[in-house]
């Protein structure tokens, strides 16, 4: 019998497939699901297309292209883990509980599906019978138990309690668990929401005040935290929670945590919290764009100081857009918020803007915000400095210089205020002999720190004594061997001393990485060796 020949692959095909796998190598997720798209209607029974697609949508959140994929790749006996769980996200959808169960009820022993059955069936199948009106959802939770010391499954454990009408056994339950671990306290802030909803004022004030004693998630706390209406938002706020977990936990998977949170989102998207998770879990799979889209949707109406704006501005500041972000995260009003954990991170950001206005706004904020108790002392001294570079940054050095006093009486003994004090005044060649004391006794508090080895080389250097500094000036060169002023300083040095080829050594190395001003002065040793006008500051 003849064999038949496959049908052949079209042109449009082939360029499809080398367009996808182009998009798919740059990281454009949308580009590689619309390619992937048209390849898979030329090959419909492809599974390895099938799957490829299944991985961008989820990037891009496209759950019909997501659970298209997933359908076809578990006809074809692909039960990947992945396209179970978009089925899962599925069936809870459709309200199929059956088919719901059947996804998580695994052996994973037998099928090696681990994960489902220590961390996924428990409280997906609780939540399924609380759905389907059975009787004792939470004797699933038994096996589960708890994460070392994250009483969390026991949290949710109380929450399907509540659902499912035992309102005494879950405030029993909660009586009990402690608020010692962040995703057990978002937990409880949402089962407090959810007391709430249902009427029972005095149990959520009662949870609510054991929530204001723990402690503090920074900005976490700031979310709106809704309450769980049904089983379709508690099984989404548990894989959002999962998801969290994987991102923030060293070495963990970037490829669960997306999965994870994208789920958690289909099933739950009003979540805030899942919604923090799921930018997160974009920006660890380089994927900034549509981490930027899901905190803006989030910060539409969130209000003044909103951790969505915050986030989004801290993004947009990375990829070099520093006044965008600060108009982002600004609130309308122009009142910045008094919450020391927004402010502290804004105020990475409000410093590179042009206007230096709106990071000394910010600083002075948070000078006010903070006690005069003993401890607070290194504090006051970093927001001192801070406010005094931007002043330096601006050429305002004369309003710098009460700034940097400020600085040394709120930390008189901290090795980097000492530092920057003491390398500032020695830059514009003012008070040297204070500026080199200060700069000794930085290095005496921190000698294996090799930004003020440095300073301490440079200033023997400055002062004549050129023998002193070379040495301190390589320690220094070791311990940051990238660092475009360590090597401009050593090359300096170096020429000094007539060593003049490892000088264009250095100077080379300082200018791999020097940025316009450095590179100018280094282009001119480079040309015609060190004169006085191209000494490095």
């Amino acid at each position: 019998m003849a064999i038949s020949a496959p049908p052949p692959v079209s042109d449009t095909a082939i360029r499809a497939a080398a367009k996808a796998r182009l998009a798919e190598e740059s990281g454009d997720a949308s580009a590689a699901l619309a390619a992937l798209i048209a390849v898979a209607h030329a090959d419909p029974a492809s599974v390895g297309v099938r799957g490829r697609m299944l991985e961008q949508a989820l990037i891009v959140g496209d759950q019909r292209r997501a659970t298209e994929a997933a359908q076809l790749l578990w006809q074809a006996g692909e039960q990947r883990f992945d396209a179970r769980m978009v089925l899962l996200v599925d069936a809870v959808q459709r309200g199929d509980w059956a088919d719901a169960r059947s996804l998580v009820q695994v052996d994973g022993a037998k099928t090696g599906l681990d994960l489902t059955g220590r961390l996924i069936s428990p409280v997906v199948l609780a939540w399924i019978d609380v759905a389907a009106r059975e009787r004792d959802p939470a004797r699933h939770l038994v096996r589960f138990g708890r994460i070392g010391d994250d009483q969390t499954p026991l949290w949710i454990g109380a929450t399907i309690l509540l659902l499912a009408g035992d309102r005494n056994a879950a405030v029993d339950q909660a009586e009990t668990l402690n608020l010692n671990h962040r995703t057990s306290r978002v937990v409880a802030a949402r089962l407090a929401a959810t007391f709430a909803k249902r009427g029972d004022g005095a149990a959520a004030s009662a949870l609510a005040t054991r929530l204001a004693g723990a402690p503090s998630d920074g900005l976490v706390a700031r979310l709106y935290i809704p309450p769980v209406a049904d089983a379709r938002q508690g099984i989404g706020h548990w894989l959002a929670l999962l998801g969290d977990g994987f991102a923030r936990t060293p070495g963990g998977s970037n490829e669960l945590s997306l999965l994870f949170t994208r789920a958690g989102q289909w099933l739950d998207p009003a979540d805030p919290f899942g919604q923090i998770a799921l930018a997160e879990a974009l920006v660890q799979a380089k994927q900034v764009d549509g981490a930027l889209a899901v905190l803006e949707r989030g910060a539409a109406g969130a209000g003044a100081g909103n951790p969505f704006a915050l986030r989004r501005a801290e993004l947009l500041a990375e990829r070099g857009e520093v006044d965008h972000a600060v108009a982002v995260a600004m609130p309308a009003s122009g009142v910045l918020p008094t919450d020391r954990a927004w402010l502290t991170r804004f105020a990475d950001v409000a410093r590179r803007a042009k206007d230096p206005a709106v990071g000394e706004a910010v600083f002075d904020r948070l000078l006010a915000l903070i006690n005069d108790g003993e401890d607070d002392g290194e504090l006051r001294a970093a927001l001192f400095i801070a406010k005094a570079d931007i002043r330096i940054k601006q050429g305002r050095w004369a309003e710098a210089r009460p700034l940097l006093e400020a600085a040394l009486a709120a930390g008189p003994n901290d090795p980097g205020t000492l530092n920057f004090v003491g390398y500032s005044a020695l830059e514009r060649r003012e008070n040297i002999p204070l500026a080199l004391a200060r700069v000794e006794a930085a290095w005496l508090g921190d000698p294996a720190n090799a930004a003020i080895t440095d300073s301490l080389g440079w200033a023997y250097v400055v002062t004549g004594d050129v023998a002193r500094g070379v040495p301190l000036l390589e320690r220094a060169a070791r311990g940051e061997p990238a660092n475009a002023v360590i090597n401009e300083h050593l090359g300096d040095a170096y020429w000094k001393s007539g060593r003049f080829i490892e000088a264009r050594y250095s100077w080379r190395a300082a200018a791999l990485v020097a940025d316009d001003a450095m590179a100018g002065r280094l282009a001119a040793k480079l040309a015609g060796g060190l004169t006085e006008a191209t000494l490095a500051p």
